[in-house]
C-alpha cells in the first residue's frame, strides 16, 4: 500500500503542476490586461481624474519605479519601460510646452533608456573567455 500511496502522491503532484501551467497559459494575458487597466486608472495613468500637475507627478513616479525595476533586471519592467518612457515624454512635452524643464526630463529619459538598453544587451551578450 505504501507504493500505491507514493505513486498517487507523485501523480497528484504532476497534475497540480500541469494545472498551474495551464492556468498561467490561460490567464497570463488576462492578468497583464488587468494590470494595465488598473495602471491607466490610477494617479499618473491616462484615465486618472487629476489636475495636470497631479497627473504629471503620478506618471513620473510610475516611470521612476519602472526604471528602478528595469535597472535591477526585472524582465516585465524592461518590457514596459520604453512605452512608459514615451507616455511620460508625450505628456511632459505638452505639460511643459517646450520649456527647459521638458528638455531636462527628455534628456533624463534618454539616459535612462540607454542605461537599461546597455544592461539588457550586456546581459544578453555571449560569455567570452
Amino acid at each position: 500500500h505504501t507504493d500505491v500511496a507514493v505513486d498517487a502522491a507523485r501523480i497528484n503532484e504532476a497534475l497540480l503542476r500541469k494545472e498551474a501551467a495551464l492556468k498561467e497559459q490561460l490567464y497570463g494575458g488576462a492578468v497583464s490586461q488587468l494590470e494595465d487597466a488598473i495602471k491607466r486608472l490610477m494617479p499618473g495613468g491616462d484615465l486618472a481624474n487629476l489636475d495636470p500637475s497631479g497627473t504629471y507627478a503620478g506618471m513620473r513616479a510610475g516611470w521612476q519605479a519602472t526604471y528602478a525595476l528595469a535597472s535591477a533586471g526585472d524582465a516585465a519592467a524592461i518590457g514596459r519601460f520604453g512605452a512608459e518612457s514615451l507616455q511620460l515624454g508625450e505628456y511632459s512635452k505638452s505639460y511643459f510646452a517646450g520649456s527647459p524643464e521638458y528638455n531636462a526630463i527628455r534628456q533624463e529619459m534618454i539616459e535612462a533608456l540607454r542605461a537599461v538598453q546597455a544592461e539588457v544587451t550586456g546581459a544578453a551578450a555571449p560569455a567570452t573567455g
